[in-house]
């Protein structure tokens, strides 16, 4: 062997242990965390209700973990919690399959049966429970899941429910319009005197409402469904802005209760003074998604052609789509927060002033109970719309920055019936003075719910 192989043998022998030794350094420096230190953490997450983030710490681990039973319980619980009831059950079945006697994990099982509707499997897992002798806490529970499991074992494949409602207010901008009389018009160099029904006026109203919603499931995961409302406010003495509405809705619904698609039609006809204002007709579609038992994610757009007879100018084809997010409270006390936000457009079909409006927006708001018969809720929401024609008269193209604001209180004196006090505030402002404004409505409702 000449002086260079050996050269080369020595390099390739020295490069190899170099190699061997920074692996097992690596190694020792990624040593697993131990299983007891991951079931920890994992506990914490649960105890704060971050169920979700819980089971993406411990997914990771089944191949090599699945059989602990600790691991395979805490998993499972996991995944329930989280909104994964299928993939809580192939968990549980092998805390199962090792401690058949293990009532916790039963119990959990048969929840996450109940989860997957599936009521039969559910109820006999539940029974299992009850032979394992559980504490009288869990008994309760038990009891509650059958008794729920035997109400939806008799639940009619058509509901039909209802409202009725009646409203008295004050609104000191029944019109929608703007406090100026007089309006400067670049166009023609001059100022311009609006008339009355133009400018900004109060008065107090009366409203009746009453709509139904028919449900019909034609297999356990679709649905059908119809609704229809109707409505009419009356003022003291503007009778001129006194308005009648009505709508049909109706269409299909794919999935579970609280994870499904819809997919519906939609039309309405509104009246001012006795005449027809506007006729609009269009289709929806919303996806609801659970993330987890707290949050939900929702998906929705829309499309409607919005018509109106005397002044066809104004009529437009609507497009809009957007997220919201919603989610349940229970510390320190009991509500939900909602948050969504939404962009569209409008395309003028008939040449509108100021042309088509491109729009988006944003809304936040949420309710807390303060005991079981009352609650409070506000909310905010913005809105910016741009239009792209140069309006004539104006010399411009008007932007609108709309701002709304509400809050009030829900009392719920008897089963069915609610009373609901309410103020609410809408400002638009505008580069066009006539379409500024600003709106104000207090008023109190009372319902009744039936079905």
């Amino acid at each position: 062997m000449n002086k260079g192989t050996r050269r080369i043998g020595f390099f390739a022998v020295l490069c190899f242990c170099v190699a061997l030794a920074t692996g097992l350094c690596v190694a020792a420096a990624q040593e697993p965390i131990p299983i007891a230190e991951v079931l920890s953490r994992a506990r914490g997450l649960m105890r704060e209700g971050r169920a979700s983030e819980a089971y993406a710490m411990l997914a990771p681990l089944e191949s090599d973990l699945a059989g602990n039973v600790d691991y395979d319980y805490l998993l499972g619980i996991a995944a329930l919690d989280g909104g994964k009831p299928a993939r809580a059950t192939l968990a549980l079945e092998r805390v199962l399959a090792v401690d058949p006697d293990f009532a916790g994990a039963r119990l959990d099982m048969a929840r996450a049966y109940f989860a997957l509707a599936n009521y039969d499997q559910a109820k006999t897992e539940f029974e299992e429970v009850i032979k394992l002798n559980p504490p009288p806490t869990a008994r309760l529970v038990v009891a509650k899941y059958l008794e729920a499991i035997e109400k939806r074992r008799k639940t009619k494949y058509t509901t039909v429910r209802g409202y009725v409602e009646t409203t008295v207010g004050y609104d000191n901008n029944v019109n929608n319009s703007t406090s100026v009389t007089e309006v400067y018009v670049p166009a023609f160099h001059l100022s311009m005197t609006l008339s009355p029904t133009n400018v900004q006026t109060g008065d107090s109203y009366g409203r009746l409402a009453a709509g139904a919603a028919l449900n019909h499931k034609i297999k356990p995961k679709l649905s059908s469904y119809f609704g229809v409302d109707a409505q009419k406010r009356q003022h003291a003495r503007e009778n001129e802005f006194d308005t009648d509405g009505f709508d049909l809705r109706g269409g299909l619904s794919f999935g579970e209760r609280d994870s499904a698609i819809r997919v519906g039609l939609k039309g309405g006809r509104f009246w001012l003074d006795d005449s027809t204002s506007r006729n609009t007709v269009g289709a929806d579609v919303e996806w609801r998604h659970p993330i987890n038992s707290r949050d939900q994610n929702v998906l929705f757009g829309l499309y409607n052609q919005i018509r109106y007879p005397d002044i066809k100018a104004n009529n437009v084809d609507q497009l809009l789509c957007g997220f919201s997010w919603l989610r349940a409270l229970d510390r320190p006390m009991k509500g939900s927060l909602l948050a969504g936000i939404y962009v569209g457009s409008e395309n003028d079909t008939e040449g509108r002033a100021d042309g088509a409006k491109l729009f988006s927006g944003l809304r936040v708001g949420g309710q807390a109970d303060l005991n079981p018969k009352i609650s409070v809720f506000a909310g905010l929401g913005v809105q910016l719309g741009n239009y792209d024609k140069r309006n004539a008269a104006f010399l411009c193209k008007r932007k609108d920055w709309q701002s709304d604001a509400r809050a009030g209180l829900n009392w719920r004196p008897a089963k069915g019936w609610s009373v609901k006090p309410q103020l609410t505030y809408m400002k638009n402002d505008s580069n066009i003075v006539i379409y500024k404004y600003d709106r104000t409505d207090v008023s109190i409702t009372i319902r009744c719910d039936f079905n």
